[in-house]
């Protein structure tokens, strides 16, 4: 996770930290979500309260990885609950789960909690600065100006204000101008995907997230896979359409992914997964579009599904008056589609 809450204390990281100040930009620079961590080296001296914390560490950030967030907060508030090894960095460990989950207020609730308990001289500089910038996000502008105010006043005896000085004093300069936020990190519009309230900002964040350019094509397409496969899961039927939509081919899951999205219980889903059947290879495309031809109860994804099957197969002969075409009809154009496929299967074998 982020740096240890409390200087004098080893944590090791389960999240990378979005917030460091880095180059202007419209949206921060994508970063990794939850990557694999490696296996510390023995540490004889450790106390078992911290071997336990760092095993907590290493399966939070497996389930994060996994998007598996309620079984890592089960796994935090259950070690809290055991109270032996409780300390703020379980509540930092806490605090940035909820910062991933989009509920930035009650994360915002548990830092100052922190700062509180063991006094801000003792919480470590990068973490002031995530403070801040929820502040920010969170509407309380006098307050992120206070926090960064604090945080500048550090100057040289803290080196990593020190090199960041110049970007902490533009983030100032914004809030006492009250100019809107212009960045925000990738992290951050995960978060507001998984949580945000409403579907309009949940379709925002994905939009955004999809935008988003590093300079490095591999970071950035694995970026946006990790936000449609977040997507996808979405509750409402225009967040999970624009997730579909947006997917980008990958062999390893195309097939379970377009199969997947064929049986949203939302035509409008459907009707965005047409495209992506279309682009697998023919065979598959074809047995995929046929399959769901002859369940698919909604009249503009099956005429959707037919033109699929056209296209694929070539086969311009099979035609049906689509339009107000109904059970019996439908039904009609599927056994007409299954005795042409059919008869291509003979005559190639032929």
């Amino acid at each position: 996770m982020a740096p240890a809450a409390c200087a004098g204390v080893t944590a090791r990281s389960a999240f990378p930290r979005a917030d460091a100040p880095g180059p202007s930009a419209a949206v921060a620079p994508p970063v990794a979500v939850a990557p694999a961590i490696p296996a510390p080296p023995p540490l004889p001296d450790v106390s078992d309260d911290e071997l336990a914390i760092v095993e907590l560490e290493d399966r939070v950030a497996g389930l994060a990885h996994e998007e598996r967030w309620d079984d890592a907060l089960a796994a935090v508030d259950a070690a809290a609950a055991a109270a032996p090894m409780a300390d703020v960095r379980l509540l930092a460990l806490r605090a940035e789960l909820l910062r991933d989950l989009g509920r930035r207020h009650e994360a915002l609730a548990i830092w100052r909690g922190i700062v509180a308990k063991v006094g801000v001289d003792r919480v470590d500089s990068p973490t002031i600065l995530v403070i801040a910038s929820i502040e920010r996000m969170e509407g309380e502008r006098e307050a992120a100006l206070r926090t960064l105010a604090a945080l500048r006043a550090r100057g040289a005896r803290d080196p990593w204000v020190a090199a960041n000085d110049a970007e902490l004093l533009r983030v100032q300069s914004e809030l006492a101008a009250g100019q809107p936020i212009a960045r925000i990190s990738a992290r951050d519009l995960l978060g507001n995907l998984r949580g945000a309230p409403t579907p309009d900002d949940r379709a925002s964040a994905l939009a955004l997230l999809l935008r988003i350019d590093a300079g490095d094509p591999e970071a950035a397409s694995a970026l946006r896979r990790r936000a449609v496969l977040i997507a996808v899961a979405d509750a409402d039927a225009g967040v999970r359409a624009a997730a579909v939509a947006a997917w980008e081919p990958d062999d390893g899951v195309a097939e379970a992914f377009c199969a997947h999205a064929l049986l949203d219980a939302s035509p409008r889903v459907r009707l965005a997964a047409v495209p992506k059947v279309r682009g697998l290879e023919p065979a598959r495309a074809v047995t995929l579009l046929l399959d769901r031809l002859a369940a698919e109860p909604d009249p503009t994804v099956f005429a959707a599904l037919h033109a699929g099957l056209r296209e694929v197969t070539g086969a311009t002969d099979v035609t049906a008056p689509l339009a107000g075409a109904g059970p019996a009809e439908r039904d009609a154009l599927v056994a007409r589609w299954r005795a042409r496929l059919d008869a291509q299967v003979v005559e190639v074998r032929r």
